[in-house]
C-alpha cells in the first residue's frame, strides 16, 4: 500500500507486505506473532524518485542538445559575417537556441527542487501504534530504518530521536 497522505487505522492490523506513507501512520498492530515480515514507512514520498528521474533524464537530453549545438556553431563564430545569408540565418537560429535550452534546464532543476521541498514539508516521520509491534517488523521514518527484534507492547510512538528510529511508550 502506498499513499501520499496519512494512514489512520487506530484498531487496524498491518500484517505482511509493506506500507509507505508520506504522512504519519496510526495503526493498532504492526506484524504478527507468526513473525510475518511487515515493513511500514512514514514520511517518504514514493512518487518523488519516479518524478525526479523523469526530469533528470530530460535534463541529460537537454544538456546533450546544448553541447551538440555549441559544438556545431563554435567553428562558425569567427566567420559569421562571411557566411552566405541562408547559412548565417541557420547559425543565428542555432545560437539563439542555446539560451532557450539553458532556460529550460533552469526550469527543470527548479521543478526538481520544488518537488523535493514539497515532499520534505509534507513528510511526517511519526507512527502511533496502539496495541503492539511484533518482531520481524521493519519501521522506516524517512530514510532511517529500524528492524524490530522483539515484540513491543503498545501503545507506542515511533519517531526519530537523535537521527535514529526509536520506539517509545505512549
Amino acid at each position: 500500500l502506498r499513499c501520499r497522505g496519512s494512514v489512520k487505522m487506530p484498531a487496524g492490523r498491518l500484517v505482511g507486505g509493506s506500507l509507505l506513507a508520506l504522512g504519519s501512520v496510526k495503526v493498532g498492530q504492526i506484524g504478527s506473532d507468526a513473525l510475518t515480515p511487515t515493513e511500514v514507512t512514514a514520511g517518504d514520498d514514493y512518487r518523488l524518485p519516479i518524478e525526479t528521474a523523469v526530469l533528470e533524464e530530460e535534463i541529460v537530453k537537454k544538456e546533450g542538445n546544448r553541447e551538440r549545438t555549441s559544438a556545431m556553431v563554435a567553428p562558425l563564430k569567427d566567420t559569421l559575417k562571411d557566411l552566405p545569408p541562408d547559412k548565417l540565418e541557420a547559425a543565428k537560429t542555432l545560437l539563439s537556441n542555446i539560451p532557450k535550452i539553458n532556460k529550460k534546464l533552469d526550469e527543470l532543476r527548479a521543478r526538481i527542487a520544488a518537488l523535493r521541498t514539497e515532499a520534505r514539508q509534507r513528510g511526517v516521520c511519526r507512527m502511533l501504534v496502539s496495541k503492539g509491534i511484533y518482531a520481524e517488523s521493519v519501521l522506516c521514518l524517512g530514510k532511517e530504518v529500524l528492524r524490530v527484534r522483539e515484540d513491543r507492547l503498545g501503545p507506542s510512538r515511533v519517531l526519530l530521536e537523535k537521527g535514529r528510529v526509536a520506539i517509545l511508550p505512549d
